[in-house]
């Protein structure tokens, strides 16, 4: 086995053993249990959550949020989500079951919206620093081979990505960049959208958002630590987000593997040989 070959393997230990140093803290471990306390909505009711309020992170009703020990301030605007309306049936057998029989519409809150206790914040992901040449030479190999497999690569203000750092969209397969942040954070994310237009392309494929992002983002850091840019300050805290433990990372690790190979051997082209004497 060569040094090239066991480095990613090396990268992705590295990466499990730090979400799971993450995912064992205190803190962590606090905002998990928070979070488990609010109602987790429908796909339906998210949409509705998404169009009205883009920016909403964390919803609950009125007196849910009294109960976490915050009020909604005076004169904000409620968010409308659909409520189901539940009634006992009595069934042939003699036996009563609850069902759906409609719907109401109901009002949630952002947390940004409410006053009080603080809630407590899993680690969050750290944008990069750093305008070395490695990094801007990398990213410009990196459009290149973007172009190559038949994406487009176009960078954006922040506004224009609803506060994320990057797209990528399989139906035209274009990918959008953050234009305001550092070459090192804009290579990572734009290596981790490439690892989705090679990896998560096929729209017969039913694949969880949950694993299509640990997957590209685990393709993301073992590409960039195979380049010899650390990137862990991000990838190790947005991985944690996504994963159920470091097993995760592991189990997935096979195909963000194969992605980072072919990755690293683009942007990292043999040299040529001298012609013999």
């Amino acid at each position: 086995m060569t040094t090239t070959e066991r480095k990613p393997n090396r990268a992705l230990e590295l990466l499990a053993a730090n979400v799971e140093r993450i995912q064992s803290t205190d803190q962590w471990k606090a905002a998990l249990e928070v979070r488990a306390r609010f109602h987790k909505y429908s796909f339906n009711n998210c949409m509705l959550i998404a169009i009205q309020a883009p920016e909403a992170r964390l919803v609950a009703g009125y007196r849910k949020w009294q109960e976490m020990g915050r009020q909604v301030r005076k004169g904000e605007k409620s968010i409308a989500i659909l409520a189901p309306m539940v009634k006992k049936v009595e069934l042939d057998d003699g036996t009563e079951e609850r069902r759906v029989i409609g719907f109401r519409a109901a009002s949630v809150f952002d947390v940004s919206q409410t006053d009080g206790e603080p809630l407590p914040e899993p680690e969050m992901p750290k944008l990069l620093n750093g305008d070395d040449e490695a990094a801007i030479r990398f990213r410009t190999q990196a459009e290149e081979h973007a172009r190559t497999l038949g994406m487009t690569v176009e960078y954006v203000p922040a506004d224009a990505l609803n506060g994320a750092n990057g797209t990528y969209t399989p139906s035209t397969r274009a990918i959008q960049v953050r234009d305001d942040t550092s070459p090192k954070q804009q290579l990572k994310t734009l290596i981790h959208e490439i690892a989705h237009g090679i990896m998560h392309s096929d729209p017969t494929e039913r694949t969880s958002t949950r694993v299509t992002e640990l997957e590209a983002e685990t393709c993301a850091f073992v590409t960039c630590q195979t380049l010899g840019l650390d990137t862990g300050d991000y990838s190790f805290a947005y991985l944690a987000h996504w994963a159920d433990s470091h097993e995760d990372l592991l189990k997935l690790g096979d195909r963000a593997l194969k992605a980072a190979e072919s990755l690293t051997a683009a942007l990292t082209p043999a040299a040529p040989q001298r012609a013999a004497a």
